[in-house]
Parts: structure tokens; C-alpha cells; sequence
């Protein structure tokens, strides 16, 4: 193809340079799941994987369900969670290729549950809270009337709970102020589950961003994207804790 040849050069041990300071940034309490979505922010999904498959990552994050696939079909072993949920077609796709989607609506999890129930079997999904995102997840208030419609359904395993923070760059004290409203929505989300009898392994909201700024919650999974990349989430992030460009 006629025009200027572009050539970028991926450092996996940049990469795992990365990955090591994050775990040391969380902490041993918190496990990792790394978002390899868009083609690993295009520096290629199934290299990318296998890197930090290989480095034990807890597990790999994409956006759609066609990206599990394509790792799946590249022999990656490491349970993958769908972080934008899976359509109502796609449960034989999750089942098939062992997908942990994240569900919002009882839609989704009602197709979830009859593609395992066919297959007789049980799906793991991550529920997913809106806290002030306004973009994906139940409201805290639909959490009751939506956990007792979901507790009718069979084969479905509720691995764990999520929300996303809307503004964790540390740029202002009104930022602040809303990232700790969320935290403290999300945790009297969590309460209310378990006096529900609702206990989920794993809990996250942090993205890249909020573990740079150490976010402070209680949450047992963090999420690293960007930072994996050796990229500062904002140009307002003031803290740096050594990442190196994994793209060259």
C-alpha cells in the first residue's frame, strides 16, 4: 500500500515492568484483572495476553465477547470477563469459549441462564452497579427488585460485583468529592447483597486511574488498562510510580 510505512516496536518486558508495579502498587490483599481490550489499546491482544498470562494475572478484560473469542482461539487459558456484557444471542459464544460477561439487565441474564441451563452447566457473571458513571449498570436503587429476579434464574453464578469510577484523575476537590460518593454508594451496595445472602468473590472500581491516585476502597480487584501500556491515564495524573512506553 503506496504511502508513509509506519513501524511500532511492542517491549513485552516493558510490559511486565508495568504489570509488576501495579501488583506492587495494589497490594498482595488485591488480585489483577488486566484489560486487554481494542487489541490491547492496539498493541496486539493475543501477544499481549499471553505476556501477562504468563506473569499469572488473575484475569484478562476485554470489551465484547468477539474479543474473548479470539483469545480463547489462541490457546489463552486465564478466565476472561466481557466487560461490556454479552448480547442476547451470544450465551452459546460464552459458553463455548468459557466467558465471564458482565450483566446490567435482567434481559441479558435471563439468555445467559437459558444457554446454560441447555448446555447444563453454570455461567459466571459479574453484576455491574451504576454509581454515577451513567453509562452501564443498575441503579443502587433497582438492586433489590433486580438481585430477586436474578435469584430465579438457574445456572448463573454471580463471580462478582462492579462499578466504574467517572472521575478518579485527581484534578479537583469536586472530583474527589464524587469519586468518594461513588466508593461509599458502591459499599452500601455490597451491605445491602449480603444481607441479602449475596456474598461475591470479587468487588472492583479501580481502574487505571484510580490506582495511580490510590483511591482508597475495599474493594479485592483492581483493573489496570492504560497504565499496563506505560500511558498516564490524564495529563492532570501528579503521581507517577515508574511505568515505562511499551509502544515504541
Amino acid at each position: 500500500m503506496a504511502g508513509r510505512p509506519t513501524r511500532a516496536e511492542i517491549n513485552l518486558d516493558a510490559l511486565q515492568h508495568n504489570l509488576a508495579l501495579i501488583k506492587k502498587s495494589a497490594g498482595d490483599t488485591k488480585s489483577i484483572l488486566a484489560v486487554v481490550k481494542a487489541d490491547a489499546y492496539g498493541h496486539g491482544a493475543v501477544r499481549v495476553a499471553r505476556s501477562l498470562a504468563a506473569n499469572r494475572v488473575d484475569f484478562l478484560g476485554v470489551a465484547t465477547c468477539d474479543e474473548g473469542v479470539e483469545l480463547r482461539r489462541a490457546s489463552i487459558s486465564t478466565p476472561i470477563i466481557v466487560l461490556g456484557g454479552a448480547f442476547v444471542e451470544q450465551g452459546d459464544s460464552v459458553l463455548e469459549h468459557d466467558l465471564i460477561p458482565v450483566v446490567y439487565n435482567l434481559e441479558s441474564a435471563q439468555a445467559l441462564a437459558r444457554s446454560a441451563a441447555a448446555g447444563g452447566t453454570t455461567i459466571k457473571v459479574h453484576i455491574k452497579i451504576d454509581t454515577g458513571m451513567g453509562r452501564l449498570g443498575l441503579l443502587p436503587g433497582q438492586i433489590p427488585s433486580f438481585f430477586q429476579e436474578l435469584s430465579k434464574l438457574k445456572g448463573l453464578e454471580i463471580n462478582g460485583v462492579l462499578t466504574h469510577l467517572a472521575d478518579t484523575n485527581g484534578d479537583s476537590d469536586a472530583g474527589n468529592e464524587f469519586t468518594r460518593r461513588q466508593i461509599e454508594l458502591f459499599q452500601q451496595s455490597i451491605e445491602d447483597l449480603s444481607h441479602m445472602g449475596i456474598h461475591p468473590p470479587y468487588t472492583h472500581l479501580a481502574n487505571s486511574a484510580a490506582i495511580m491516585a490510590d483511591v482508597s476502597h475495599a474493594c479485592n480487584l483492581v483493573r489496570p488498562g492504560i497504565m499496563l501500556y506505560g500511558i498516564h491515564p490524564s495529563k492532570g495524573m501528579k503521581r507517577t510510580i515508574g511505568l515505562e512506553p511499551v509502544m515504541r
